[in-house]
């Protein structure tokens, strides 16, 4: 008798191949809900063979990861948006078993917290630590995370994978050979002082290397602070009013 229960998703993991998962309950792509307790029934197998004994198998970790940049398999070292590990198994499961939908080699187990990440395609890996210390990859491809409206109260933020911190937009720019300026729309000349000038701009807490972006007479310009004690030389370098010798030598140079 079927009853309402956790979102189920029942794999069959051929380790003989390199096919992308499919849920067996669904005929389809594997697919769940935002925020829904789930769970990942895994039965294990090599070709059209179950696997029955697995006793060199010491833990199953299964994670949900970012798409990588162009689409598919994401960079190693991307932080997954879920992930479980799990040590205990059903060594005795029968194809019988298997077949009737009521047992498994496995079952992994997320809370709607847990799945409460940015719908859209995402990349499922499920690895295996075996007991002599060997890392195997038994499944990988990509499953969906479908919205479905509904947020209770107290859910976990979302904040979308798809998004790029400050840090990891900072790291992005000297790769292109750029870097990442600081918008100062209130100033409007290089030298005078104050609030409305270049040279205005307290340094002594800045460090070499730190750019800004401003507008003078409506062309834009890019200062880069630089260790130095250079002469002022306006436009091409500026000296910071709180330019002082042993103790804040920086000036500004014109960056583009």
């Amino acid at each position: 008798m079927s009853t309402l229960g956790l979102r189920r998703i029942r794999i069959a993991v051929d380790t003989s191949k390199f096919n992308g998962p499919s849920d067996l309950l669904t005929g389809q792509s594997v697919k769940f809900w935002r925020s829904s307790d789930l769970q990942f029934e895994l039965g294990l197998f090599y070709g059209a063979a179950l696997l029955t004994n697995i006793a060199a198998l010491q833990s199953l970790t299964l994670q949900i990861k970012p798409l990588g940049e162009s689409g598919g398999a994401p960079d190693p070292a991307t932080a997954p948006l879920m992930s479980a590990t799990i040590t205990t198994f059903n060594g005795a499961l029968t194809s019988q078993q298997w077949a009737d939908g009521t047992h498994q080699h496995a079952v992994v187990s997320f809370s709607g917290t847990a799945s409460n990440i940015a719908a859209g395609k995402k990349w499922i890996v499920l690895t295996a630590v075996l007991i002599s210390g060997a890392v195997v990859t038994l499944l990988a491809g990509e499953c969906e995370c479908a919205e479905d409206g509904y947020n209770s109260a107290g859910s976990a933020a979302v904040l979308d994978d798809t998004a790029w911190t400050k840090a990891e937009s900072d790291a992005r720019y000297p790769m292109v050979g750029m870097r990442c300026a600081d918008w100062r729309p209130t100033i409007t000349a290089l030298t005078g002082g104050g609030a409305s000038a270049l040279d205005g701009i307290a340094t002594a807490a800045l460090s070499p290397g730190y750019l800004v972006a401003l507008r003078i007479g409506g062309i834009p310009h890019w200062y880069v602070l630089e260790a130095g004690t250079a002469a002022e030389a306006s436009p091409a370098t500026i000296r910071p009013d709180d330019f002082a010798l042993s103790t804040n030598e920086k000036i500004w140079t014109r960056y583009l």
